[in-house]
């Protein structure tokens, strides 16, 4: 199945599943839209800390109020309930009024509404040509549940933490984000999963000290595979994205920048996702000694603040980028036995 065919299937389904949102889940889900999308914290006072729906007060809104956000589930949202050279949009007029009420536009004012419904294929035509819009041209950014999905869409495949937030709200997406070949989720930690910090804490001095790539070596079984997933679950608010490379994904005698994968049916270029915002890139297992200079191409996203981890049998001694896995504890070792180390259970017994 080719690529766009798999991106409509996908979207049309979200278009439906953004259909039947409750007000609550669109205002919880248009809320983490809004910073995704403009890449910064807004206040949100639509719902207050008891989730109960608050009046009189637009939605959302950024800390100078310069970007206002509206979210509606209202039937007939897009309804011109003029006439064709007259047109009336009651419902978004209403919303508009608050947001101009919050805060008069002026050069810098952004005002998003965001709406469950569908526009019809005269709405754009129509709307245009009310003062309303004449007033706010470039201000006003109308979306409706296609646009909203097509976003979604999107956010999900450039960001894995922007597909982990839109899950919660969105099952249906969520299962065809796994049917069709979901590229950058991490490995499941093993039973009885025990951090090594150790190793953790050797890793976060490895890249605090200047190094943007870290082998992580030891012998089979010390734990290397489970304390990158670990690295990748404790650091994640330090980091806008991942990327996950499984043994065979990549040798290293091919170039970084040939390997694809797809996340949600789309093509995924590794090299190009880790140089557009900080990321981990995790190449797990690797059977021979890596020279760092093959992540040459990866520089952008190293000057972003990215990382790479390499687990490896194979040791580099001496190598900057060598960071070899502390043992863990007895404690710890009996704790990923399911024993309980102040009783562990008698070998020899």
């Amino acid at each position: 199945m080719s690529f766009e065919s798999i991106k409509q299937r996908i979207i049309k389904r979200l278009i439906s599943e953004i259909g039947a949102l409750d007000e609550k889940k669109l205002e919880l889900l248009g809320h983490g839209l809004v910073e995704l999308m403009e890449k910064r914290r807004f206040v949100h006072h639509g719902i207050n800390k008891n989730y109960k729906f608050v009046g009189y007060t637009v939605d959302s809104f950024s800390d100078d109020s310069t970007i206002i956000v509206q979210y509606s589930t209202e039937k007939g949202y897009f309804q011109n309930v003029g006439d064709a050279e007259a047109p009336v949009f009651t419902k978004i007029e209403k919303d508009i009024k608050s947001a101009r009420s919050h805060r008069p536009p002026t050069g810098a004012t952004k005002i998003y509404l965001m709406s469950t419904e569908e526009e019809s294929p005269s709405f754009r035509a129509l709307f245009n040509r009310t003062a309303t819009a004449n007033d706010l041209t470039g201000t006003l950014v109308v979306l409706d549940a296609r646009e909203l999905a097509k976003i979604i869409y999107d956010l999900s495949i450039e960001r894995p933490d922007a597909a982990t937030f839109f899950r919660q709200f969105l099952p249906e997406f969520d299962e065809a984000l796994d049917h069709y070949e979901y590229f950058g989720r991490l490995p499941a930690q093993c039973a009885n999963h025990q951090s090594n910090e150790a190793a953790l804490r050797k890793l976060r001095e490895h890249f605090a000290g200047g190094e943007s790539v870290a082998v992580l070596h030891g012998l089979s079984g010390s734990g290397k595979t489970q304390v990158a997933i670990d690295f990748v679950h404790k650091e994640a608010a330090n980091y806008d994205n991942y990327v996950w490379l499984a043994c065979g994904d990549w040798h290293p005698d091919t170039p970084l920048s040939a390997v694809s994968r797809k996340r949600g049916g789309r093509p995924l270029n590794v090299v190009g996702n880790f140089n557009v915002v900080k990321t981990i890139l995790v190449v797990d297992r690797i059977d021979q000694a890596i020279d760092p200079i093959v992540f040459a191409a990866l520089k952008p996203g190293f000057d972003k603040g990215g990382v790479v981890i390499v687990t490896s049998q194979v040791a580099s001694p001496g190598a900057r980028s060598h960071v070899p896995i502390p043992q863990v504890s007895r404690d710890v070792a009996l704790r990923i036995l399911g024993e309980d180390p102040t009783r562990p259970t008698d070998a020899s017994g």
